[in-house]
């Protein structure tokens, strides 16, 4: 049995930003033996394709605020609770609390543009 599949968001940019480049892949059979064992075959811009769409899809966007970062480390023994305002944020990049002022609460959405793959 041969299979081949992808991962494509159904998304306006998913294929216009996706350069498919197949190159000819080599199977692991001894030399002139047809054999049944399983394999995965993947070339650096099928897998650079792949993670490319899966970060244009909804999975492939993460999200952060006070709660949400607390309940993501509630598993360890942390004295301090995360506190993610313009005054916590602010001690790495002081724009923050300078334009919006002392202790307002941020939430971040972090995705991710391109991935760049290179096997070997």
């Amino acid at each position: 049995m041969f299979m081949m599949g992808e991962l494509v968001h159904n998304d306006i940019n998913a294929i216009k930003g996706c350069q498919w480049n197949p190159k000819a892949v080599e199977f692991a059979e001894p030399i002139g033996a047809r054999t049944t064992n399983s394999q995965i075959v993947l070339t650096e811009n099928a897998v650079q394709c792949s993670l490319d769409n899966l970060m244009r899809s909804p999975i492939g966007r993460m999200r952060f605020s006070t709660e949400r970062l607390n309940k993501m480390f509630e598993m360890f023994e942390i004295k301090d609770k995360f506190v993610m305002d313009t005054t916590t944020v602010g001690e790495f990049l002081p724009i923050f609390p300078k334009k919006l002022g002392k202790g307002k609460a941020l939430n971040m959405i972090l995705s991710f543009k391109h991935f760049d793959v290179k096997f070997g």
